[in-house]
């Protein structure tokens, strides 16, 4: 999408469901993101933008600390660090714009006010200026190691609905939403898809970390389960431009998703191991296969498992019961997604 695929589909005359070119830079680039958030008003960290190593390295310098360092451009998920000292963010403002880790996702970084609170990803079927109603809530696990330590990975685990959320919370997250579809709308690139929101819910409120163009990756995992209303239906309607008289319906269970990943990940993986025990699964219990061919590991997350249930003790206990099933060389996966939610 951010290379213009949606755009060359509509030229063909193809139905499609997802962004232009133009409007997915709302994840392509985080600055473009930030600039427009803050032109409009919606809630999010504060930032200095920055373009060049020299100017970059002399900003690690005096920022305010602790501070988030973000590429600008895509990363599959790696391009950000918490940083609490000032080795620490000349380091990496040297990995992502001098050794171009994230290639030239890294000529532009983000130096951006570390916000403090519950993160909870929120997700809205969108058309132009309108997006369907009820909105609908996931709570991701992006650190490799338990306790939410360890390095960024792409998310190892997920569920859904978010067991804080409630009516007033539902109600900013519909502004900065509008804000944000309204903003766009008027800079001629309206965005037509599901537009993932990212927010942090701090002292003052929701306050937008990322937009991502698509659903999220272990999110999807664990709303999709749930959803009672057609994919195909929804789907239409937001290529036809009816999404204002869709009611979308969200089924009251639960859901908890955990990712089984390769050893090395979230760095090199080691891959190319068969992988076992799939037909010893529970008939309710979604497979995701991610990185993953012929029965093989190919990737880094290799598999996510879901399940749904009552509450979330019961959907967390069938998953990982079956999560335990599963066994290749080198698998892990965290034992905590979903830990001590009622």
């Amino acid at each position: 999408m951010a290379e213009g695929l949606s755009d060359y589909l509509r030229g063909v005359g193809l139905h499609v469901f997802g962004p232009s070119k133009a409007s997915a830079q709302l994840e392509g680039s985080k600055a473009f993101a930030k600039l427009l958030m803050q032109k409009c008003g919606i809630p999010t960290a504060s930032a200095c933008i920055t373009a060049g190593l020299a100017a970059a390295k002399e900003y690690a310098y005096q920022c305010e600390l602790p501070i988030v360092i973000k590429v600008d451009g895509l990363a599959s998920g790696k391009g950000v660090r918490i940083v609490r000292t000032r080795q620490e963010a000349a380091d990496a403002v040297t990995d992502f714009m001098g050794k171009k880790v994230f290639g030239d996702s890294g000529n532009t970084i983000l130096f951006e006010k570390m916000l403090v609170g519950r993160e909870v990803s929120v997700f809205a079927f969108c058309n132009g200026r309108t997006f369907a109603r009820p909105l609908v809530t996931a709570c991701d696990y992006k650190t490799a190691g338990e306790r939410n330590t360890g390095p960024n990975t792409g998310g190892m685990g997920a569920y859904s609905p978010s067991e804080f959320w409630n009516e007033e919370l539902e109600r900013q997250a519909k502004e900065s939403i509008q804000r944000t579809l309204d903003a766009m709308a008027d800079k001629g690139m309206p965005f037509h898809g599901v537009l993932y929101v990212g927010f942090m819910l701090t002292a003052e409120g929701l306050k937008v970390l990322e937009f991502n163009v698509r659903f999220g990756d272990p999110e999807a995992q664990v709303i999709l389960p749930r959803m009672i209303t057609p994919l195909s239906s929804v789907i239409e309607a937001t290529i036809d431009g009816t999404l204002d008289v869709l009611s979308l319906q969200w089924a009251e269970e639960v859901c908890v998703g955990v990712v089984i990943a390769s050893a090395g990940y979230p760095g090199t993986p080691q891959i190319g191991f068969q992988v076992y025990g799939l037909q010893n699964l529970d008939p309710r219990i979604f497979v995701f296969k991610g990185g993953m061919r012929n029965g093989g590991t190919t990737a880094g997350r290799v598999l996510t498992i879901a399940a749904c249930g009552k509450s979330f003790a019961e959907a967390q206990q069938v998953c990982y019961a079956n999560v335990r099933r599963i066994s290749f060389e080198g698998s892990w996966y965290r034992t905590d997604i979903a830990q001590g939610l009622s």
